[in-house]
C-alpha cells in the first residue's frame, strides 16, 4: 500500500454581496408587480374564471416571496 503524502482540499466561503441582495429584490418585485397586473387583467374583462385559475396557481409563490422579503426579522 502507498501512503497519502498530502491531501488536497479546498474549503471556499460565499459572503452574498449587496449586489446579490438587489438582484434578488428586483426579481422578487417583477414577481409582485406581474402578478398584481395578471389579477387585474382578468377584473378588468369580468373574466372571473381565469381569475379563480390565477388566484389558485400563483399566490404560494407569491405569498412565500413576500413572506421572505417583507416578513419579521429576528434580532
Amino acid at each position: 500500500m502507498s501512503e497519502v503524502k498530502d491531501a488536497i482540499v479546498s474549503i471556499e466561503t460565499y459572503t452574498p454581496t449587496t449586489k446579490d441582495a438587489d438582484r434578488k429584490f428586483i426579481l422578487a418585485l417583477a414577481m409582485v408587480i406581474s402578478y398584481t397586473i395578471m389579477f387585474v387583467i382578468p377584473i378588468l374583462t369580468n373574466n372571473l374564471e381565469m381569475f379563480k385559475i390565477i388566484a389558485a396557481t400563483i399566490s404560494g409563490p407569491v405569498g412565500t416571496i413576500v413572506g421572505y422579503y417583507f416578513g419579521t426579522k429576528k434580532d
